[in-house]
């Protein structure tokens, strides 16, 4: 996941999924990483222009990351300055990390609910006006696959409680896909959401 830390993107920053980091053949131990460019902060100094250390966030056990699943979600508030990264963990939930001080220290959370224990994946994250959005797809076995199920929709102001939605199908038989989702916010603060969807039986119709 890649974002611009600045609006006039002098500051680029990832966050990622390392898996098997100490090269065992086990990945109990794959951890999402962070980092950043530190051009502004060494251009005030005069010091050399790099990439800043790569911090680890969270160890998150294995999970799938083949494609088309996209687990890590990066996003800035543009008017707070916060960072905030979405992941999926081996523990079927969503967590949150989130930094006020530029990635220098992180806090987290689980930001999931998933009271049924499914499969959860592709987290996407937006942090706008000090608001937080939310989705991610949930797998739901009545499909008969866990390619499909449902996407969840989490917002909240600040550190308000999260209000909740799921998503809608064109079609009363259609499911949302365990597939990658695009979320933005608009200028207004409304968040838009895209997501596949199809049949709930494999290979019954298109996607």
């Amino acid at each position: 996941a890649l974002r611009d830390a600045l609006p006039d993107a002098v500051d680029p920053m990832f966050a990622a999924i390392y898996t098997d980091p100490n090269n065992d053949s086990s990945r109990i131990d794959d951890a999402v990483v962070f980092t950043r460019w530190n051009g502004a902060d060494k251009l005030l100094d005069g010091g050399t222009l790099t990439w800043q250390p790569q911090a680890t966030i969270a160890v998150i056990g294995q999970i799938e990351v083949a494609e088309p699943n996209r687990q890590v979600s990066l996003s800035r508030d543009g008017t707070t300055g916060t960072i905030g990264i979405a992941f999926v963990t081996e523990a079927k939930t969503v967590r949150l990390a989130v930094s006020n001080d530029e990635g220098a220290t992180w806090s987290l959370e689980t930001a999931s609910l998933n009271p049924s224990g499914h499969l959860l994946s592709n987290p996407a994250l937006a942090l706008a006006g000090g608001v937080t959005h939310l989705a991610y797809f949930e797998a739901e076995t009545p499909c008969g696959t866990l390619d499909c199920g449902q996407v969840v929709y989490r917002r909240r102001v600040g550190k308000a409680t999260f209000s909740d939605a799921t998503s809608p199908a064109p079609a009363g038989a259609d499911v949302a896909l365990a597939r990658p989702i695009s979320l933005a916010v608009d200028s207004a603060g409304a968040a838009g959401l895209t997501y596949f969807v199809g049949p709930t039986g494999a290979a019954s119709g298109p996607v």
